[in-house]
């Protein structure tokens, strides 16, 4: 399901990040590794530097997350898109490339322009490693202590009291917890930190709130269906979806 905390404003400049799971899990007394596994999605905010929506679902494969991803995206002023492109993120790849998204992250490429060479879904993504993932948690760590990123996500801060570095010194999350959402954060800021500083956001705004308004609004009804529920986030409200 999605959690929104604020809405997308005129102007400003908002990163994407993704982390992916099979979708396969089961309920939440199973002790089977993929009963533990969500999928999550985080928006960044590059102005206000807040934490603005979270996807967070175990039960909605690599497709359907896609899906979701380019509608966050598009409502979000197009937003740039970091998506870990191991095990299944090469679905959700796909998924954009195919419906013709084009704000995504490659590595070694902040231009945003495709290179030449292997076709485009295979350029794309954040590839973690044990080269790549301790940096990306610790810058992100530092923005948190910094200030500069500002989470409104119950689930994200209590994902964080139970994330630490192991006996080899390496980020992790404790025995029988989760980082699902701090990864998709990670991935945010990192993609935050890959692009040029943000544009002055314009005088005027570039389209009526009320159009902001409508557009979120169409958002949230296209998901409706009976099998979704709904609750109410802290500054707006959470779209059902399957979890």
């Amino acid at each position: 399901y999605w959690e929104m905390y604020a809405a997308p404003l005129p102007g400003h400049e908002y990163v994407i990040g993704v982390d992916v799971a099979a979708g396969k899990g089961t309920d939440e007394t199973s002790s089977t590794v993929a009963a533990g596994d969500y999928s999550a999605i985080q928006i960044f905010d590059r102005h206000t530097k807040e934490q603005v929506a979270e996807f967070y679902s175990k039960k909605t494969e690599p497709g359907p997350l896609g899906i979701e991803v380019l509608r966050a995206a598009v409502l979000y002023n197009r937003a740039f898109v970091v998506v870990e492109r191991n095990n299944h993120g090469g679905e959700v790849i796909s998924k954009l490339v195919d419906n013709g998204y084009r704000n995504l992250y490659r590595e070694g490429n902040t231009s945003r322009q495709p290179r030449a060479g292997p076709k485009l879904s295979e350029q794309v993504g954040f590839w973690t490693d044990q080269q790549s993932r301790t940096p990306l948690f610790d810058a992100w760590a530092e923005a948190i202590r910094e200030g500069n990123y500002k989470p409104h996500s119950k689930r994200l801060e209590g994902e964080c009291e139970t994330f630490v570095y192991d006996q080899w010194d390496r980020p992790d999350h404790m025995k029988g917890c989760k980082s699902d959402a701090i990864t998709a954060s990670a991935l945010c800021w990192h993609g935050h930190r890959s692009l040029p500083a943000v544009r002055p956001l314009p005088t005027a705004p570039s389209a009526p709130q009320s159009e902001i308004q409508q557009a979120i609004a169409q958002w949230l009804a296209d998901a409706r269906n009976p099998k979704r529920r709904w609750r109410s986030g802290r500054h707006g409200s959470m779209m059902g979806g399957a979890t």
